[in-house]
């Protein structure tokens, strides 16, 4: 939690506790933070694949696919 208090626009530090919430079960809390990395920087396909395995745990399969399109678009631009 100081991290991103210490730095708020921070994607990277949102992504990082988001992994740490979903190691404890905390799936409300990591989804939280993963939309808040996206937010701040939705050019980060590995936020897009974290939120889409996280989707896919909460067995929410179409919002994960649609994480792993954005994903794959991101690394392989038209």
């Amino acid at each position: 939690n100081k991290a991103a208090e210490i730095e708020p626009n921070n994607a990277l530090v949102y992504n990082n506790r988001a992994t740490y919430f979903l190691r404890n079960n905390k799936t409300d809390a990591a989804l939280s933070d993963l939309n808040k990395a996206i937010e701040l920087n939705p050019k980060s396909a590995l936020f897009y694949r974290n939120r889409a395995y996280l989707y896919n745990q909460m067995g929410e399969k179409t919002k994960a696919e649609d994480d792993e399109k954005s994903a794959a678009a991101i690394e392989s631009p038209a």
